[in-house]
């Protein structure tokens, strides 16, 4: 591989500095070393480079780039140095200003102060689009600038008002450009007359930006300027970067580019692209258009302010330069037909199989030479080989490590080897057709079968690690489960705490279901399993009998942790629990200071009981010769629903002791606030002071490991925590919501409960910052919007009061004395590293609190006083209060008329752009797609609880179905784990 002509694979990471910082010991650096480490093993059978992790995780944390990259690059032999040196990235600070002292911008500053001089005495600027690209972009560029400070320019050339400007292309100017003007004319001559436009327009904004309170970005023209500028090492540093910062500013914000995001949608490409692809998948299509005679057109599509317009322009320049883009197909992918000797370059977790990758591989392999073009080779272990069929002469298949799937290409030949359900460490490349365009493909090279499990038989549970408290029923016949049933479903009040245990293959099968009864000190346990033939064949009872304990709606409290699992698992059985109280989210909503909810956490943190979960993947079809259940696993089955009855009484002792007093007087609550609040500073004062140096770290880490995720690093899942980049999500289409809802929830839910939900989650809704945005746009200002002031009074006259929201204004009159800490966070931790030291504060955020339970019901009460506050003004209106003590007024959800907003902009721009045009800009206003949070919110009605769709599990596969092709943020999830 060339390396010499490496790219960089991002630009836009955030660095992260801390004057207060000191330094660390190498534990956490030691540890994820060694964890790597172990990852990097590779199979017998499949030869691995030398792996060289230190400087493998050197290379990603220093250049900000993906872990899988900077293990191939140091595999390769790459030191730090060289790698720095390989992947040096174009700073911003590279293109420069027109500074007038500098004697080389001194004829550019002349002209562009002229024609800024001319901009503000209101005369009309002419720009000349004719030429070729470079002109076209670069008039495109000022008359965004021009439009942008609010300056009108027109095409016509004969005005005799106007000052005109050109662009022309002159090769032979060493210099970089020449520029003329006269009291009517600007001429610029230069080999990139669309560099020097984007020059002269940071110029123009920048003077303007001292007077306008929002200022104008700049970097919002680089993408246009970005247009036939290639990165790479034989170009001029300065295209460079504006080849880098230009398309990198049009993947993080393409709606500053309604021009070229419109051409780019018009065509089947990459989602995110590199320069490389910028130039070559978006600039033949403009060269083309110009080359027949549409120059006009290309310079209007660049220029485009407004998504309509700009997409009927596209769709013009597309069709008349020839059409679509073809999708790349399977016949355009090179598979091998036979094992290729390759070394792989890496081992490669299938989570860090994504679009991200993909990206950065194709920006490192853009850059080397034709023949050099060699996609890394990957080596992933323990993939699950699913479904296969045959596609254009190659055998396509579904490979997943059980929480994602990929799709991998191979010769037929040696696909007829495998068989669904078969494990195989994986050994290819990755490459990805576009369409859909987040999905990734793996060519695979090669593979080796993983041996089978051990039969059955060699199965040990182990020893017993809980020993129950209360009485324990066995039914292990269908006649004792029918029994026991009966006697359950007598239980009409109290607490039922209800788990079951499953297989581990899918789809999950329960084969033991456990059922506490608190008040009466006694546990059942029902066997599912009838019998296990000697080839493994497993016969269930018929666990219908069950129903009447889980489906009656009867005053006893039926406890589940984490009900979704158990509901996606019990539907398949034809059971449906009602009346259920999930101890997640009862912990979520008293101590959501414990960010990790499951049931060994929650008896950790509040009971001080340290549950072992060693049987939880066990084998619970297993049986003893006698066919009785294993007294370790029976031992932790019991356990499991002991222990949760138990930590559902501390959680309603808890919820008693925190509760808000039943009372409509907002003073009492608003001085119970302001008590709470005081005591609990100086309890903390007194007590613990380092639990504020401890919160005040734990926030500091939160924000470096998600600019870390956002700069492209590497989502590690370790013991001790797990950090994710989530990936871009679509928007959920409203004809795919109604469709599949009606299909999957008929006969389930009511007709009238489904018409009624479409309709609520479907709603016409207009955001008030989207209406802002429009007004404020220098178009609007002719219809005299020149203030944020007049726009924020424009849309309250619009908007109508629906209600109180849930979130009232509360003040009190107390401010605890400010601190400051020192708080020991090194900027060259890696995402690892910092997890570590993330999950070792939040533990010694908790257990400090474990150690002082009076902190956290004094946090929580405060919480539930402020809730209930809420709650008072949004369902009973109460009345404003100011005391001594502090103050509450309630903050009101209000809505835009649509009606009275289409009606006002009519009235105000039809004189002046047109009823049609005005109409589609209120059109653009309206959102056209419905949010997942909205979706969530109407599925945890009850009235859909016997539905499919109740279960969180079922939803992920819903959302998938209905959502329609788009981009939303990436939202990074952070989670803590458990310190070895």
């Amino acid at each position: 591989m060339n390396t010499s002509s490496v790219l960089p694979v991002r630009i836009d990471a955030e660095e992260f500095s801390n004057p207060q910082l000191a330094p660390i010991s190498p534990e956490p650096l030691e540890l994820a070393a060694a964890e790597l480490r172990d990852r990097l093993a590779s199979p017998a059978g499949l030869p691995l480079k030398e792996q060289h992790p230190e400087t493998a995780e050197e290379i990603a944390e220093i250049l900000r780039r993906q872990s899988p990259i900077a293990r191939v690059l140091a595999a390769s032999g790459l030191d730090l140095k060289e790698a720095a040196e390989l992947l040096r990235v174009p700073q911003l600070s590279t293109v420069p200003s027109i500074n007038p002292s500098i004697g080389f911008f001194a004829e550019l500053a002349r002209v562009t102060d002229h024609l800024l001089d001319a901009a503000r005495s209101g005369r009309p600027i002419s720009i000349s689009a004719s030429g070729g690209l470079q002109q076209v972009a670069g008039g495109a560029i000022l008359r965004r600038a021009l439009n942008d400070i609010g300056v009108t320019t027109t095409s016509d050339r004969e005005d005799p008002r106007a000052l005109s400007i050109e662009l022309t292309i002159d090769g032979e100017n060493r210099k970089g450009y020449q520029a003329f003007s006269t009291e009517d004319a600007l001429s610029i001559v230069s080999r990139k007359p669309a560099i020097v436009a984007l020059l002269m327009a940071r110029r123009l904004v920048e003077e303007t930006n001292r007077v306008l309170i929002k200022p104008i970005d700049w970097t919002r023209y680089t993408p246009v300027a970005a247009l036939g500028c290639q990165s790479g090492k034989d170009i001029k540093p300065l295209e460079s970067a504006v080849a880098w910062h230009g398309t990198f500013e049009f993947n993080a914000s393409r709606k500053n580019n309604p021009g070229l995001m419109a051409l780019h949608s018009h065509l089947i490409a990459p989602d995110q692209l590199t320069p490389r692809e910028f130039g070559y998948q978006l600039a033949p299509i403009l060269d083309k258009a110009i080359e027949q005679g549409k120059g006009e057109l290309v310079g209007q599509l660049l220029s485009s302010t407004d998504i309509r317009e700009a997409s009927n322009i596209a769709r013009q320049l597309i069709e008349a330069a020839g059409g679509r883009l073809e999708k790349l197909t399977v016949s355009q992918i090179e598979v091998p037909t036979s094992p290729s000797g390759r070394i792989a370059d890496s081992t490669l977790l299938l989570e860090e199989v994504n679009n991200r990758l993909e990206i950065q591989q194709r920006a490192l392999l853009s850059a080397l030479p034709k023949d050099e073009r060699i996609p890394p080779l990957f080596l992933i272990k323990g993939l699950e080989f699913g479904e296969k069929r045959e596609y254009e002469g190659y055998t396509r298949v579904t490979l997943s490590d059980g929480r994602q799937n990929i799709t991998a290409f191979l010769d037929p030949r040696r696909a007829s080897s495998l068989e669904e359900g078969d494990t195989i460490h994986a050994q290819g490349s990755i490459f990805s057709h576009g369409v859909p365009k987040q999905e990734i493909i793996l060519i695979l090279d090669n593979f080796e079968k993983v041996q089978n499990q051990p039969e059955i038989e060699t199965f040990e549970p182990g020893s017993i690690q809980y020993t129950p408290r209360f009485k324990t029923e066995i039914a292990s016949t269908q006649e004792d489960i029918n029994r026991l049933a009966k006697i359950l479903a007598r239980k009409k009040s109290g607490i039922l705490a209800f788990d079951i245990e499953t297989t581990l293959e899918k789809p999950q099968k329960a084969c033991l279901y456990t059922f506490t009864d608190w008040e009466a000190k006694k546990t059942y346990v029902f066997d599912a399993v009838a019998c296990k033939g000697p080839d493994g064949t497993i016969t269930y009872h018929d666990m219908s009998a069950l129903g009447e304990v889980l489906h009656q709606p009867s005053g006893r409290k039926l406890i589940i942790q984490n009900q979704h699992f158990e509901r996606g698992v019990l539907a398949q059985e034809g059971l449906f629990p009602r009346g259920v109280i999930d101890t997640m989210d009862e912990l979520k909503r008293l101590r959501p200071d414990i960010e990790r909810r499951g049931l060994k956490e929650g008896l950790r943190w509040c009971l001080g009981f340290e549950m072992s979960k060693e049987q939880q993947t066990s084998d619970w079809t297993f049986r003893l010769p006698d066919g009785s259940i294993h007294p370790a696993q029976l031992g932790y089955a019991v356990g499991d629903t002991e222990k949760l009855a138990e930590f559902f009484a501390y959680l309603e002792s808890f919820d008693r002791k925190t509760a808000p007093p039943k009372t409509a007087k907002i003073r009492d609550l608003i001085a119970g606030i302001a008590r709470e609040t005081k005591r609990l500073a100086s309890y903390i004062e007194d007590h613990c002071p380092e639990l504020w140096e401890l919160e005040a770290k734990q926030q500091i880490l939160k924000g470096r490991i998600t600019s870390l995720l956002d700069a492209g690093n590497l989502s590690p899942a370790f013991a001790f925590g797990i950090a994710e980049g989530r990936e871009r999500i679509g928007s959920i289409s409203k004809e795919r919501f109604a469709r599949e809802l009606e299909t999957i929830c008929k006969g389930t839910v009511a007709e009238e409960v489904l018409e009624r939900t479409k309709e609520e989650v479907a709603k016409q809704v207009i955001s008030k910052t989207a209406v802002k945005d429009l007004l404020l746009s220098p178009k609007w200002r002719e219809a005299g919007f020149y203030s944020d002031t007049q726009v924020d009074d424009f849309v309250s006259s619009l908007s109508t009061v629906t209600r109180a929201s849930d979130k009232a204004e509360i003040t009190i009159k107390y401010d605890p004395p400010k601190r400051t800490y020192r708080v020991a966070i090194n900027p060259n931790w890696s995402i690892t590293a910092c997890m570590h030291e993330y999950t070792k504060t939040y533990q010694a955020i908790l257990a400090l609190k474990q150690k002082h339970p009076q902190i956290p019901e004094s946090e929580t009460r405060v919480r539930r006083y402020e809730a209930q506050c809420s709650y008072l003004f949004s369902q009973f209106g109460a009345e404003e209060y100011q005391g001594k003590v502090g103050s509450v007024k309630p903050s009101y959800n209000s809505t835009i008329d649509g009606e009275r907003l289409k009606t006002a902009l009519h009235n105000m721009g039809d004189s002046l752009f047109g009823a049609e045009e005005v109409e589609d800009d209120y059109l653009s206003l309206v959102r056209t797609s419905i949010k997942r949070a909205d979706v969530r919110a109407a599925l945890k009605k009850p009235e859909f609880e016997d539905s499919p769709l109740y279960s969180a599990r079922s939803q992920i596969g819903f959302f998938h179905e209905v959502t329609a092709p788009g981009n939303a943020t990436m939202s990074p999830y952070i989670s803590p784990g458990t310190l070895p």
